[in-house]
C-alpha cells in the first residue's frame, strides 16, 4: 500500500525508549515491517554533572596577631575567589568575631570598634552553590591605658642544636610599663612538640623529644595582655644500638642444622626494642624479625654473614653482623 505522499512502504511501528540511568541517556529505536522483520538501533549519550569547587578566603588586613587599643577604629580587608563565580563580594563575604559576633559583609569593613580581649576574626566566603571556606586571624584589643608587655628569649639562640637527653638552660625576660619586671607564672614556656615546659625567667630541662621545636616564651601582664617571643631549636635523634647475642662470630654449623639466633636493640628515645624494629638477614636475605630468630635449614656449605638490623621510631638504623660457616656432614 502507499501512504499519502505516494510512497510505497511498509507499516512501521517505531518505539523509542529513553532511559537515563546513572547519567547515561540511551535512545533505542525498533522498527517492524509487515513481514515482522525487525531491526534495532541504539544511540547512547553520556551526560556529565559539574562538581562545584569551594571558594577560597583570605584576610589581608589587619595582620595576624595585631594589637590595638580599646576604642581604635579598625579596617578589615579580605578577598574571596571561586573557580566558577570569580571574585566574590557583598553578602558572599561574611565577617565575624569570636567575642562580638557579626561584624559585617563585603570585601572591606571600615571603622570597626571591638571589645577588649583577644578576638578570632573570621572571613567566610560562600559561592553561588552554597559551598563555603573561611580564613581566620587573631587580634588583641587592649584596655585604655594598658601598655603591651615586652618579652625576649636570651638562651638558647635561635637555630641551636642539641643531642637528645642534653640538659638545656632556657632564660628570658619580660617587662611591662605598668607592672615592671614579669616573673614566675607571668612568664610561661611552651614547645610545639612537648607543650608546657617551664615558667619564669630561667629553667632547665632534659625532657625535650627529638626533632625540631618551636620554643615560645609568653608574658602576661596584670591586664591579662599576652605577648610572645619564639625561637627554633633542634634535638638530634640518638642512633639505636644493635647487638647479636648468639651465635658467636665464627661459629660453625653442619648442613641442615637448625641455628638459633638472639639479639637486642636499644634506643635512648625508644628504650628496649623488639618486633619489626629488629630484622635478621642472612647474606642480605631476610630470615626473621624480633629478638629471636630460628634458621631451620641451610642447604649449602660455605661462609655466611648474619646481620641484625635495628630501626628506631625516627627511622635511624644500626647493624650488627657476624660470620658463620656451614660445613658438610
Amino acid at each position: 500500500m502507499k501512504n499519502e505522499a505516494g510512497i510505497t512502504g511498509t507499516i512501521r511501528r517505531i518505539c523509542i525508549l529513553f532511559m537515563c540511568i546513572s547519567g547515561l541517556l540511551s535512545i533505542v529505536a525498533t522498527s517492524n515491517d509487515d513481514d515482522k522483520k525487525s531491526s534495532t538501533t541504539t544511540t547512547a549519550t553520556t551526560t556529565t554533572s559539574n562538581t562545584n569547587t569551594a571558594p577560597t578566603a583570605a584576610i589581608s588586613a589587619p595582620a595576624d596577631a595585631a594589637a590595638f587599643t580599646e576604642g581604635a577604629l579598625i579596617t578589615f580587608a579580605g578577598t574571596g575567589t571561586d573557580t566558577e563565580d570569580g571574585a566574590l563580594s557583598g553578602s558572599e563575604l561574611y565577617w565575624s568575631s569570636s567575642i562580638d559576633g557579626r561584624l559585617g559583609i563585603g570585601a572591606t569593613l571600615r571603622d570597626v570598634s571591638l571589645s577588649t580581649g583577644t578576638h578570632s576574626i573570621t572571613l567566610t566566603a560562600t559561592d553561588s552553590e552554597g559551598a563555603a571556606n573561611a580564613a581566620t586571624i587573631s587580634i588583641t584589643i587592649n584596655p585604655v591605658g594598658n601598655t603591651l608587655p615586652a618579652v625576649s628569649i636570651t638562651t638558647p639562640s635561635d637555630g641551636d642544636t642539641f643531642s637528645y637527653g642534653d640538659y638545656i638552660t632556657f632564660t628570658g625576660t619580660g617587662t611591662d610599663a605598668e607592672d615592671g619586671d614579669l616573673t614566675e607564672s607571668d612568664l610561661t614556656w611552651t614547645s610545639n612538640k612537648n607543650k608546657h615546659i617551664g615558667v619564669g625567667t630561667s629553667f632547665e630541662t632534659d625532657q625535650l623529644n627529638s626533632g625540631n621545636h618551636i620554643i615560645t616564651l609568653t608574658g602576661t601582664d596584670s591586664a591579662n595582655t599576652k605577648v610572645s617571643a619564639s625561637i627554633t631549636i633542634s634535638i638530634k635523634n640518638t642512633l639505636p644500638v644493635a647487638k647479636i647475642s648468639w651465635p658467636a662470630d665464627g661459629d660453625e654449623f653442619t648442613i641442615g642444622e637448625p641455628i638459633a639466633c638472639h639479639g637486642t636493640g636499644y634506643d635512648s628515645e625508644d628504650g628496649e626494642m623488639g618486633g619489626a624494629a629488629l630484622v635478621w638477614r642472612l647474606n642480605g636475605n631476610k630470615v626473621g624479625e624480633g629478638n629471636s630468630c630460628d634458621i631451620d635449614y641451610i642447604a649449602l656449605a660455605g661462609d655466611y654473614i648474619l646481620a641484625l638490623h635495628v630501626t628506631d621510631s625516627a627511622g635511624e638504623t644500626d647493624v650488627d653482623f657476624i660470620g658463620i660457616t656451614i660445613i658438610s656432614n
